[in-house]
């Protein structure tokens, strides 16, 4: 598989869930730990990843909306 046929849409959404699973994963880890983090920067960082899966849904949808199918191929 090379970079032009990668399915990007769903390759976004691994991604972001991904990245959700090691936010929540540190945050948790940091939290057992005993260390404190200022609210602005979880909430920060949470707030961005929701934009981000929001918008890899959002592209899903409309690509999926958008979509039509290729003609059948014309037999001889």
């Amino acid at each position: 598989m090379t970079l032009a046929t990668v399915p990007t849409t769903n390759l976004r959404i691994v991604v972001s869930v991904s990245l959700a699973v090691l936010y929540v994963l540190g945050v948790l880890t940091l939290l057992a730990c005993g260390v404190t983090l200022p609210v602005e920067i979880v909430g920060g960082l949470g707030a961005f990843l929701l934009a981000m899966m929001g918008l890899d849904v959002a592209q899903f949808t409309v690509k999926r909306r958008t979509f039509q199918a290729p003609p059948p191929p014309s037999g001889s």
